[in-house]
């Protein structure tokens, strides 16, 4: 068993997670109010085996499987105060709040990069926008986040500014969804009658937001820009002649092919057990190579290895029974958990980032269910309601 911990800083948002989570679920008198909560309270401890037989981190697993077990109150929480989320427009202050961090965190690592690393007036401004650091408010993490919101924004300059900062993530994951978002949201908004306005709005400001931006930055930076996302998306100008050569030594030499080798190598390692929740720093310990990374940079792979399997089938039939109730009930909610699961397959953060103990994503994915299960209660209270209405008029023709 490995007893090792990490600094102190690293569960510094863990400490006050739990101390909410604690408090949410004293005012529920510590009580489970249903099925779902019942669940979500109890499946977090299907990572108990990997402490038990191997080498898995036991007081950042502990404090993990805390975080994700009284969540179930979080739920409840959410549940009973969902109608003034949604009146106060919580998918927007989420989205700006997260931009605006994205953007303070871009800033302060830029240039203290830049300071660092190398030299000159436009290497601060470069850093910046290029900076892809890790933990809290990172492109990546911070992408995430507005990633699982953006379907629910109407507000076409929220979502124009939204967009902006996903491109500068330079993260293909992002992207990627990116681009999805932009396909299905486009046959939502375009049919042969009309075309929706806010939807225009939004993609012509972008367009010409970029645009400007593009064309009247300096031409030094602008050069360093454009051959930095080719470099990130295709691959660097030394890696072949044609596109399609560039492409596949981007794919074949990509760090993500080496930690997959190394997710597996531990997995087996363990005998298919796990190494514990937030454990995959220790696990490449485990298989003889340096500590670089604390996740699997894929969420299904990461849950798999660190809390094993039948932890892994768990939050699997979680997201399939959130799908099913968005499904039956919201469109956005759909739309949200696919670019979600869609995402999670080049991010392996949800409860922790670089290191740093959070259930952050794992709390924005609950609010999902608890906002999908929201919207199936009042529909159900409301067929409730017009049966009670009806049968006393069915009772008198009888």
């Amino acid at each position: 068993m490995k007893q090792d911990r990490l600094p102190e800083y690293n569960f510094i948002l863990s400490y006050a997670e739990i101390l909410i989570l604690l408090i949410l679920a004293y005012q529920q008198d510590f009580a489970i109010k249903d099925k779902i909560s019942l669940f979500l309270f109890l499946y977090p401890f299907l990572a108990i085996p990997p402490l038990v037989f191997f080498f898995g981190s036991v007081y950042q697993s502990i404090f993990i499987m805390s975080l994700l077990s009284l969540s179930a109150f979080l739920y409840v929480f959410y549940l009973q105060n969902m109608e003034w989320f949604l009146n106060i427009n919580i998918f927007s202050y989420v989205v700006l709040v997260w931009i605006t961090y994205g953007i303070y965190t871009k800033i302060i690592q830029g240039v203290k990069w830049a300071d660092t690393l190398s030299v000159g007036s436009t290497t601060p401004l470069l850093w910046t926008i290029f900076n892809r650091g890790g933990g809290i408010g990172a492109s990546n993490f911070a992408g995430g986040i507005i990633l699982m919101f953006l379907p629910f924004i109407k507000n076409y300059k929220i979502l124009v500014c939204a967009n902006l900062f996903l491109l500068t993530t330079l993260s293909r994951g992002v992207y990627i969804c990116l681009l999805l978002f932009w396909l299905i949201r486009a046959t939502q908004s375009i049919n042969l009658f009309r075309i929706n306005k806010s939807f225009m709005k939004s993609v012509l400001l972008f367009v010409f937001t970029v645009v400007v931006i593009f064309f009247f930055i300096p031409s030094d930076i602008r050069d360093e820009v454009s051959v930095q996302t080719f470099n990130r998306i295709v691959g660097s100008v030394d890696w072949g002649d044609s596109i399609s050569d560039k492409f596949v030594a981007r794919l074949s030499g990509d760090s993500r092919n080496e930690i997959l080798k190394q997710a597996f190598s531990m997995f087996k390692e363990t005998l298919y057990v796990g190494v514990g929740l937030g454990g995959f720093a220790w696990g490449q310990e485990l298989i003889g190579v340096t500590k670089e990374y604390s996740n699997a940079h894929n969420l299904y792979l990461t849950l798999l290895v660190e809390g094993g399997p039948f932890f892994l089938v768990s939050f699997m039939a979680l997201l399939l029974y959130t799908f099913f109730l968005a499904y039956k009930y919201s469109k956005d909610a759909f739309f949200s958990l696919l670019l979600f699961s869609i995402y999670g397959l080049f991010s392996g953060q949800i409860y922790e980032a670089s290191a740093l103990v959070t259930a952050c994503y794992y709390y924005y994915f609950i609010f999902i269910l608890s906002y999908v299960k929201h919207i199936q209660l009042k529909k159900q209270h409301a067929k409730c309601f017009r049966q009670s209405i009806a049968e006393p008029s069915l009772i008198s023709y009888s």
